[in-house]
């Protein structure tokens, strides 16, 4: 009976590591909330290489993108082939170190209201259109109707889509990538709407970053805004199991006490 309580007790922990450690594990390695004020990020300046406080990134811009006021920026767009708009913007990821075997995330509060979509994403190269930038993993979402789809390998390859319910205003967009399983993951406004699941092509993470799409020009420029955007690294799966192994030995040794 003790030894069932004890096994029983250790499969309850286990449960709970591999639940609670990722999320509580997470580094962030960039992080930046547009806030303007410092060197490059007074209002009306572009965005393209100003740093991230956090990490210090270097933005990478397509188009011009401009700080404002208001601890976000907006997306100032500008006309590309086909007559349509588009804003981009990136940071490389090789300062975050190796992310081999990891789990990394890319996040930020987005309003893509003034555009057809946006995204948030990963990449392997960095460009001037959506369709260079997209050639990893991205999170595809259209803010007036609700639509979301994930995309790997550029736009060619559809991994998982649906429809939520979206936001005025600022929405939390979520993509969430495990490079040991090679899986993906998406969240938006705090709903899991893409449970973990496998992906043909391997991403290639040297870039995160997001984009906005249009066909017509925008008038209004405070409705295409983001804000808060992160990139956080979980350890290897092998460093919290050896963590989670501890803390089950740790509890073994306190019952047969």
């Amino acid at each position: 009976m003790k030894k069932n309580s004890i096994l029983a007790s250790l499969a309850l922990l286990s449960a709970v590591i591999g639940n609670a450690i990722p999320n509580a594990s997470a580094t962030v390695v960039i992080s930046d909330d547009f806030t303007t004020g410092g060197p490059g990020r007074a209002v009306g300046d572009p965005l393209g290489g100003t740093t991230t406080p956090v990490g210090a990134a270097t933005w990478i811009t397509g188009t011009t993108t401009t700080p404002t006021a208001g601890a976000a920026f907006t997306a100032a767009n500008e006309v590309n082939n086909g007559g349509t708009y588009s804003t981009l913007a990136s940071v490389s990821l090789a300062g975050a170190g190796s992310l081999t075997g990891k789990t990394v995330t890319v996040q930020a509060d987005v309003n893509f209201s003034g555009n057809n979509w946006g995204t948030i994403e990963f990449a392997n190269v960095v460009g001037p259109t959506h369709d260079v930038f997209a050639s990893s993993l991205l999170l595809y979402v259209e803010q007036k109707t609700g639509n979301w789809s994930i995309y790997n390998n550029n736009f060619g390859a559809t991994i998982a889509s649906g429809k939520v319910t979206m936001l005025a205003g600022l929405n939390n967009l979520q993509l969430i990538y495990n490079a040991q399983l090679n899986k993906a993951s998406a969240w938006i406004n705090g709903v899991n709407v893409a449970p973990f699941f496998s992906l043909a092509y391997t991403p290639v993470l040297n870039y995160a970053g997001f984009g906005t799409y249009g066909t017509t020009g925008i008038t209004d420029l405070t409705l295409t805004r983001v804000d808060n955007f992160v990139v956080d690294v979980v350890p290897e799966p092998s460093s919290i199991a050896m963590l989670g192994l501890g803390a089950m030995v740790l509890l073994y040794r306190r019952r047969r006490k």
